[in-house]
């Protein structure tokens, strides 16, 4: 079986659980409180790489791979309704319940929709640059961008991350890091693009918003300040949340985690510690 080698002398298996009917692919590092990192659209779970070493020195942490995505088993149809199934057998067979639950982007909607259907499994919740459709809208520019990245990948291979690399540095700032910049493209360059139009499909399809007032856990709403798109869908969102606290991030653009991702794991970790006692445990 493989295994992977975090920070603090943790190994973790790295296997497949059988979940609503589907394989799939998950990593745990550190001990302690669970803590589950779901991904954005076109990527897996190393998009979390900058994360889980800090994290697992102070919780459980679970990174998976949602359906259609990464090492997960590909699907015929794509619906938010199952990756909450997903997850929710997932946590169970891991016996990590409950969690505290942490979403980017297109992971946010997957984070929504879990906390919705199964709150009682859910400790703390953090959105980071996530959108939800409201009335006769669309979701935030996260998604926009991450198609146009895998069309320009697919289409002219190298070259189309050059030039994808290019269009971001003149909408977004401050660029992203080297390290941060070859995370993000060695992730959606294995995207496949298929299901990624399948998921996306169904992104614009999701919740009106008012649905969102029906969650009451503890919830962190996160957005880098420096991009109006996701500034916008961050203050709907914890508008709506009544147990929300809504957080900017100065210098971060989307993905945050990568841009400005010390301040990001610093927040993370204040807010789930918060009011806990015994830090992660």
């Amino acid at each position: 079986m493989l295994t992977r080698v975090w920070g603090h002398g943790i190994v973790r298996p790295m296997p497949y659980l059988l979940t609503n009917a589907i394989q799939t692919y998950y990593e745990e590092a550190g001990q302690g409180t669970p803590l589950v990192l779901i991904h954005d659209l076109g990527s897996s779970h190393g998009f979390w790489d900058l994360q889980v070493p800090e994290f697992a020195a102070h919780f459980r942490v679970i990174t998976y791979d949602i359906r259609g995505h990464g090492k997960s088993e590909k699907v015929d149809r794509f619906r938010f309704e199952d990756t909450a199934e997903d997850l929710q057998a997932l946590l169970n067979a891991l016996e990590a319940v409950p969690a505290h639950v942490v979403g980017v982007g297109f992971g946010g909607l997957v984070s929504q929709t879990f906390t919705l259907r199964h709150q009682e499994l859910v400790r703390r919740l953090v959105l980071l640059e996530t959108y939800c459709k409201t009335p006769g809208g669309l979701p935030g520019m996260g998604l926009r961008l991450q198609t146009l990245n895998l069309f320009l990948l697919r289409l002219l291979g190298p070259l189309g991350s050059i030039l994808y690399g290019w269009i971001v540095s003149l909408i977004l700032a401050p660029p992203l890091s080297a390290g941060s910049r070859t995370l993000l493209y060695r992730e959606l360059a294995h995207a496949d693009l298929s299901q990624m139009a399948k998921a996306s499909l169904a992104a614009l399809d999701y919740t009106e918003i008012k649905q969102l007032a029906r969650i009451l856990v503890k919830t962190l709403v996160l957005a880098g300040f420096r991009n109006a798109a996701t500034v916008q869908q961050a203050r709907l969102i914890a508008r709506s949340i009544p147990t929300s606290t809504l957080q900017f991030l100065p210098r971060g653009v989307p993905p945050s985690n990568l841009t400005v991702s010390e301040l990001f794991n610093r927040v993370v970790i204040d807010f789930l510690e918060a009011d806990l006692g015994v830090p992660g445990r």
